[in-house]
């Protein structure tokens, strides 16, 4: 084998899914024995890697990743369940943020009982942060 054929197969097995890169970048903090020019290069080099991993290659692509992400976090658990679901059917392995709002609006209004239970008790309790 040569250098490119073992460094392509090393990297593909020890290759980190696009979620274990965010939450590395998410995550990080500066360690002790790093200067914070390493700490950024540290922080860059994670969501550099994130962003590949998604086949981010324009800055509105980088704009729709990044909403769809934040949109995911504010999901109840069964509705996350359900667009992981969806994304795992669709060719690129995920949606676009305006796709992914059509799909949470869809199921949000086929299970309007169960999302009004869950949004009432965050709003209650987002509601006791502010007092």
């Amino acid at each position: 084998m040569s250098y490119k054929e073992v460094k392509a197969l090393l990297l593909r097995e020890y290759k980190l899914t696009p979620w274990a890169y965010m939450n590395r970048y998410q995550t990080a903090t500066k360690k002790s024995d790093e200067t914070y020019v390493m700490f950024v290069s540290r922080l860059s080099t994670f969501l550099r890697y994130y962003v590949s991993s998604r086949k981010v290659t324009t800055f509105d692509n980088l704009i729709s990743l990044l909403s769809a992400d934040h949109v995911k976090l504010t999901l109840p658990p069964d509705c996350l369940k359900h667009i992981l679901a969806v994304e795992n059917t669709v060719t690129d392995g995920e949606l676009t943020h305006s796709k992914l709002v059509e799909v949470v609006d869809t199921y949000i209004a086929s299970h309007t009982s169960h999302i009004k239970q869950h949004t009432d008790v965050a709003y209650t309790s987002t509601q006791q942060l502010k007092l």
